[in-house]
């Protein structure tokens, strides 16, 4: 996390660079000058000359990115203080803090966590905006990135989705239009022969016939896909389930791809995908959150999904009424105690069918990514009657009926 006094040291050290590089510019020109002066001609001199200019020439351009990462240091170290002073503010780190009336005052606490979380993302926006802001300055060739819904709070979705759908594959394009949604999240192509495998792409649908899920939902509905989803060709497979979704919640739901999931089941064992994509997952919903306030939240996890969504409601706050896991290889949360959803009437929902090979990886109150969230102990509610393989469950009546029950509560 970003610290308002590092941030200005920071910038402070880039000036001296900075400076020092333009004093040895100045030595180039001094030396050139010299050599001018005193006459010196022929062959080698021209080489110096030559050599000095170019000195000159390239030492200008370091010292102006270290000026430019300087500027940047010093406007992410005036947000980031008036951001902590917030944060001790609503943390209660003093008499007068908000988290000590929280304590008095327990119908606070919702209000309160949810606060202290959006503050919490906004700290993290900020250190992504700096890095990509210290990356732009230094020319540094970097991953595109999603142009993610967070950053856009007042932009209707519509225009969000045009500017998004005009800078993807023609493949990605028919797919959202043929299914008449809206593309909220997008990595833009970077050549042309794309799309490759890892290219986030978040698409909100609605049921057939009633528009009104595109500016004021009943409920929206996140389904969060694990292993393997990052290839592009799933992606139509994967609408076409939110749309079948969307007919029985009678809401809007969502496609989710904004992080790189594993490429294999093999790699599926390794979290590290999860706590890279936990933070963004976290952001999307905060920035549904701010825009449908009445809606109710679903997020679904299936399979590694549910590592993503469970990693997101234990660092970050997961603003969401309901979260079901579907389908789990394990969670990093050792009891329903460890998440903080940030809702109304909150609960978990844990869905698995017995023929689902993948609860081999759980044996007990323990599984491949630390605690079975199916067991008792865990302390999530259970979806009875689902039946079928690993890859069945949006097509099981029991796990969607539980799923309209759950945007009604």
């Amino acid at each position: 996390m970003l610290v308002a006094s590092e941030l200005t040291r920071s910038a402070e050290q880039m000036r001296e660079a900075s400076s020092s590089i333009r004093s040895r510019i100045e030595e180039a020109w001094t030396h050139r000058g010299m050599l001018i002066d005193v006459g010196l001609d022929g062959p080698t001199a021209t080489q110096g000359l030559e050599r000095l200019t170019s000195l000159g020439a390239a030492l200008e351009e370091p010292a102006d990115r270290l000026t430019a990462v300087a500027d940047v240091l010093d406007m992410a170290a005036v947000v980031q203080r008036e951001l902590e002073r917030a944060w001790d503010a609503l943390a209660g780190s003093g008499s007068a803090g908000l988290g000590q009336l929280t304590a008095l005052n327990p119908g606070l606490s919702v209000v309160h966590r949810a606060a202290l979380a959006a503050l919490a993302m906004q700290i993290r926006m900020l250190d992504q905006a700096c890095a990509a802001s210290v990356s732009g300055a230094c020319l540094l060739a970097h991953e595109a990135d999603l142009d993610r819904l967070v950053f856009h709070p007042d932009e209707p979705l519509e225009r969000i989705s045009e500017r998004n759908l005009s800078t993807v594959p023609a493949s990605i394009r028919d797919a959202v239009r043929g299914a008449d949604g809206l593309l909220l999240e997008a990595t833009p192509l970077s050549d042309d022969t794309g799309p490759h495998y890892g290219d986030g792409y978040t698409v909100m649908v609605g049921p057939p016939g009633d528009d009104s899920w595109r500016i004021n939902p009943s409920s929206v509905t996140t389904m969060v896909a694990g292993v393997t989803t990052g290839d592009p060709a799933h992606l139509p497979g994967a609408i076409a389930r939110a749309q079948q979704l969307a007919a029985t919640t009678g809401g809007a739901v969502v496609v989710w791809q904004g992080y790189r999931p594993p490429v294999s089941v093999p790699s599926g064992v390794n979290p590290s995908y999860a706590r890279a994509g936990a933070d963004d997952l976290a952001a999307f919903q905060m920035a549904l959150d701010e825009r449908f306030p009445d809606a109710r939240q679903v997020v679904i996890g299936h399979s590694y999904g549910s590592v993503v969504a469970t990693r997101a409601a234990m660092d970050h706050g997961l603003f969401a009424d309901e979260l079901i896991l579907a389908g789990s290889p394990g969670v990093p949360a050792s009891s329903v105690d460890d998440l903080n959803l940030i809702g109304t009437n909150t609960r978990v929902l844990v869905a698995d069918s017995p023929t689902d090979p993948i609860l081999a990886l759980r044996s007990g109150a323990d599984a491949v990514h630390g605690f079975n969230p199916g067991d008792p102990r865990f302390g999530a509610e259970q979806i009875p009657g689902i039946t079928g393989g690993h890859s069945d469950y949006f097509t099981d009546g029991a796990f969607v009926g539980e799923v309209g029950k759950a945007v009604r509560r």
